[in-house]
């Protein structure tokens, strides 16, 4: 059999729980619900770090954050560190589309042959020797359709995050990128030479509002037990500050001190995911049409959740399930039936995953595992998968986000989570309280397992050679 095309689609910013084949019954996604009948869904699926960046880089990497250099939003992947494309090699086109967030944005790198970008966000924090007057395709798209920039900063004239949000569904990136996309696809009919596209969306990622805001009646979303409540039990003072910061600021504008706003929020943001979907479709319509559906595999997910409202916490960055689950849903060329993957996967094993079911040989030193078996069967994981949280903002020592946190997922359902900043860390027994209700991590009777737990931590940590090893292994736990 022939090498298969690839079609990676990764959404920014998405809990499973935003989808039908995750439980939702209020969202509209036909296009992924379609797909999910025809895919491996994996139930409980987690990224290696609840935040842009080392989360991106650890999923086209398949290296832990501390590996691939990019341990903070805005720092670019390490040079030297092979992507998804240098691994497929020269002989498998591969296009890159969308946000990429590991440094330079809008330049062709790490062995992507052709590349899309419709991101001019982090300008300033490009490299030295780039030109800062260079803007992305989708920059230039809304020029030549007629759109002003709103925004003008110290390396020229822009199109804000907002205003794009703002603009009607077809002019906003999610459509633009499908568009896009579609034509790389229809591009590629002719041509013998299997190929790779990575298509990265923004949404659902804040700003929290777009074109299908209205689509949601608010009064009536179904919204989990721990919408806008804070867990029971003793929890770490960084976690509590951030339960009660929105509660008593708001969020950008928006008013999410009331039960009120936090339903107009997901609404909003139930608005974004529907655009995704519709975006989808038109990616998928264009592989059917370019007769390459029977030979492609179709991969989607997101680099991390979100918590919107979840524990009166919004965005990401903290250990909880909402902000560290994503959707990952694996079709097969020729694939016809629906397939389940219980247990914790991690994103460390996706990149060995794709490599093995391509025929590309995985390299012996990844720390990930190939999954591919799963993909083909479905059935059951039962290993521990571990978290990973570096500080990003370290001069500060009073958030979470001046914090460094390792955590584990046991196969018997224990999360169990840690800083050297905070006395009280994480135990939730999941499979018992799924929504995380009740931190036993005082527990006296837990003693045992919270030892047991954080000796198998710090051994992953040896193993991988954090450099916070020797800090977290000298963390007493009674």
């Amino acid at each position: 059999m022939s090498q298969p095309n690839l079609l990676l689609i990764w959404t920014d910013e998405q809990r499973p729980d935003t989808l039908s084949a995750y439980g939702n019954t209020q969202t509209r996604t036909p296009n992924l619900d379609r797909l999910a009948s025809v895919s491996t869904v994996f139930d409980h699926c987690i990224c290696c770090s609840p935040v842009c960046t080392p989360s991106r880089g650890s999923i086209l990497s398949g290296r832990w954050p501390h590996q691939h250099g990019a341990l903070q939003n805005n720092i670019p992947l390490n040079p030297d560190c092979n992507t998804l494309a240098e691994y497929l090699g020269d002989d498998t086109r591969s296009s890159y589309l969308g946000k990429w967030h590991l440094g330079d944005e809008i330049y062709a790198q790490h062995g992507w042959q052709d590349w899309i970008s419709f991101e001019d966000d982090y300008i300033r924090h490009y490299t030295a020797g780039r030109d800062r007057s260079d803007r992305s395709d989708y920059h230039h798209y809304l020029r030549e359709t007629g759109f002003p920039c709103d925004a003008h900063g110290e390396f020229g004239p822009f199109f804000s995050r907002e205003y794009t949000a703002s603009l009607g569904e077809p002019h906003t990136k999610a459509a633009w990128l499908g568009r896009r996309a579609a034509d790389e696809i229809l591009a590629r009919t002719t041509s013998d030479t299997p190929w790779a596209m990575s298509i990265n969306f923004l949404e659902p990622h804040m700003p929290f509002f777009g074109p299908l805001n209205h689509h949601y009646n608010p009064d009536e979303l179904e919204v989990p037990p721990i919408f806008n409540r804070i867990p029971e039990g003793p929890l770490p003072a960084s976690y509590l500050n951030h339960c009660y910061e929105h509660a008593e600021k708001g969020y950008d504008g928006q008013d999410v001190t009331t039960e009120a706003g936090w339903r107009r929020l997901m609404a909003n943001y139930y608005g974004l995911v529907e655009m995704i979907d519709n975006t989808v479709g038109t990616i998928l319509q264009a592989l059917e049409e370019s007769g390459q559906a029977e030979n492609t595999l179709i991969v989607f997910t997101s680099d991390h959740g979100e918590m919107m409202g979840s524990h009166r916490m919004l965005g990401k960055g903290v250990l909880y399930q909402q902000s560290i689950e994503v959707p990952l849903m694996i079709h097969l060329p020729g694939q016809t039936d629906s397939r389940r993957v219980s247990g914790t996967f991690s994103h460390i094993d996706l990149l060995p995953t794709l490599l093995d079911l391509m025929g590309k040989e995985v390299p012996a030193d990844l720390p990930g595992s190939s999954r591919s078996d799963l993909c083909h069967t479905g059935g059951s994981l039962e290993e521990d998968v571990f978290l990973f949280w570096h500080a990003q903002r370290p001069e500060r020592t009073d958030s979470i986000k001046g914090q460094q946190w390792r955590g584990i997922v046991s196969p018997e359902g224990w999360k169990y989570a840690v800083t050297p900043g905070e006395e009280i860390g994480l135990l939730f027994q999941l499979k018992e309280d799924p929504w995380e209700q009740q931190n036993r991590f005082l527990d006296p009777d837990l003693s045992a397992l919270r030892q047991d737990l954080h000796r198998r931590l710090t051994e992953w940590m040896e193993q991988e050679q954090d450099p916070m090893r020797t800090t977290f292994a000298g963390i007493h736990i009674s």
